[in-house]
């Protein structure tokens, strides 16, 4: 669901947003999310198995690196994005903010005016750090 969504979005930026209102809209009340994320981002044998069992279900693009490559790749290929900055680097540095939104929201004791203006700096940070000048 979330890889057809970001699939029909035009740039990165805009793919950017949407993966912000997919934590948005669910992550409230489901740390099993941070959990499952930081997981397929570790390194240990079962984040190993992990990662296998999604590929060997031709579930590739469910996990959150290599869909997270694949737009980063194609804003670099259109010139959207820096050519100098490794895509390695700059999907973990995605995914730490994402990561980071989310252990945000599972607080629940932010307002929504703080809820908009943590996404909003987030967004900007992303995007000024990635985006051609």
């Amino acid at each position: 669901e979330v890889w057809s969504g970001l699939q029909s979005k035009g740039n990165f930026a805009e793919s950017i947003e949407y993966l912000l209102q997919c934590i948005d809209d669910n992550v409230k009340g489901k740390s099993c999310i941070v959990r499952f994320a930081t997981l397929l981002m570790d390194k240990s044998e079962i984040g190993k198995k992990l990662r296998s069992l999604l590929e060997r279900q031709e579930c590739n693009n469910c996990h959150p690196e290599l869909f997270l490559k694949n737009i980063i790749a194609r804003g670099v290929e259109t010139g959207e994005l820096r050519k100098e900055l490794p895509v390695p680097y700059m999907v973990r540095m995605v995914i730490s903010k994402l990561i980071s939104y989310a252990v945000f929201l599972l607080d629940g004791k932010n307002t929504e005016e703080e809820k908009e203006q943590f996404k909003k700096y987030l967004y900007q940070g992303i995007i000024d750090e990635f985006l051609t000048k």
